[in-house]
């Protein structure tokens, strides 16, 4: 069984799907990080500035980074989510190759088997056309000898 274009086309556009999905979320999760890298960095110059006489600017930087944090976490259980599908579509399209292989290799065996019967039955066909023929030509030489047969019945009478 061969696998027309647009059956490998639909087979392999989720995998590109899922792999642009995948870039996508990790350039978001890399942005999240880096923000995160930033704010922690900010802060930290801060607290070295104002030395941390400013405990809500603190506070506030904190919850920032907490909730740059569950990004972080969100984006990182999406980008696994996205190597599941992709791992799955490869298994699959390894799959249908593996079978496509092995069919290709079934339909060789098939025609050679075919082509040495269809050889076969043309040798046998000869043969039969022959035995048919020779058939025939006992037939009328058996005929020919009846009839000479009931002429000599006929002449002795």
């Amino acid at each position: 069984m061969r696998l027309r274009p647009e059956q490998l086309a639909a087979l392999e556009d989720p995998l590109a799907d899922a792999q642009q999905r995948l870039s996508q979320h990790r350039q978001a999760y890399s942005k999240a990080e880096s923000t995160l890298n930033r704010t922690q960095q900010a802060s930290s110059d801060f607290d070295a500035l104002s030395g941390g006489l400013n405990v809500i600017d603190f506070e506030q930087l904190k919850v920032e980074g907490q909730a740059q944090v569950q990004k972080i976490e969100e984006k990182t259980d999406e980008v696994i989510k996205q190597q599941k599908r992709i791992a799955t579509c490869v298994q699959v399209l390894s799959h249908v190759n593996e079978k496509l292989h092995f069919l290709e290799t079934e339909l060789a065996e098939d025609t050679g088997k075919l082509r040495r019967t269809d050889a076969e039955l043309a040798r046998r066909r000869s043969e039969l056309s022959q035995l048919k023929k020779a058939k025939d030509r006992l037939l009328e030489g058996n005929r020919r000898l009846q009839q000479v047969d009931r002429a000599r019945c006929w002449t002795m009478r």
